[in-house]
């Protein structure tokens, strides 16, 4: 389960995400604003295509992250 936390004074938002199961990921999309994320001591592997991308859990456990979206709400489409 993701859970959000506002950061009402910049604007943004964080979630931690839920934990991405080996070999898993979400599909390829967009979003309209920047985003950083913070992987937890594991591994992923992103694919950028211009503004399109995606990532893939290519370890063995799972994924762990934060995303601090630069946008007051989540906003993505999803191209798959």
């Amino acid at each position: 389960m993701d859970v959000p936390i506002s950061l009402q004074q910049t604007h943004s938002e964080a979630t931690l995400r839920a934990p991405n199961p080996p070999g898993r990921g979400p599909v390829r999309h967009t979003r309209r604003y920047d985003k950083v994320v913070y992987v937890q001591g594991r591994q992923g592997r992103w694919t950028i295509n211009g503004e399109a991308h995606t990532f893939i859990n290519d370890g063995n456990v799972p994924l762990k992250q934060m995303d601090v979206r630069l946008s007051p709400r989540f906003i993505q489409e999803n191209l798959e």
